[in-house]
């Protein structure tokens, strides 16, 4: 980054939402520079505008794609921490959306405990993964190692 700080995009349709994971984010990286997206267009917009070291991004939200919009992060923005925060079940989105690009997938029922430590985690090391996603990736590595042996 040409500034030497932390861009942070929050990109959620419900602003009370972005500015909770703001205020939570704050805790660990209090000298970054956040901005916000409430559509996908925005998002678009804000990445071909900054670097960004994290993106907070909704599943569902207005003007655009959820799979492109991972698919242009990852070819303007390799190396932006992709954290998906959405109300859809993390079972039946979790494992296409780290397919897709996605770091972390966080549920919004998730405890304020689990969210954070996601957050923590992400900054540090770069992804998370809840245990019932853990599972699911083990569960799905097994499955497509029998699916090799039937070839």
């Amino acid at each position: 980054m040409a500034d030497n700080q932390d861009h942070i995009l929050l990109a959620d349709d419900h602003g009370i939402i972005r500015l909770i994971v703001k205020i939570i984010i704050q805790k660990y990286l209090p000298d970054a520079t956040f901005h916000e997206a409430g559509d996908f267009v925005k998002v678009q917009e804000l990445i071909n505008k900054f670097e960004f070291s994290l993106i907070v991004l909704d599943i569902n939200m207005p003007g655009g794609d959820y799979f492109q919009t991972l698919e242009l992060i990852g070819q303007k923005q390799s190396d932006a921490k992709i954290l998906v925060f959405s109300s859809y079940d993390e079972s039946l989105y979790s494992i296409r959306s780290l397919e897709a690009g996605a770091d972390s997938y966080v549920q919004k029922t998730s405890s304020t405990e689990d969210f954070n430590k996601a957050v923590k985690k992400i900054l540090k090391v770069g992804q998370y993964a809840s245990n019932n996603i853990s599972q699911q990736k083990y569960l799905k590595n097994k499955l497509d190692e029998l699916d090799k042996k039937k070839v």
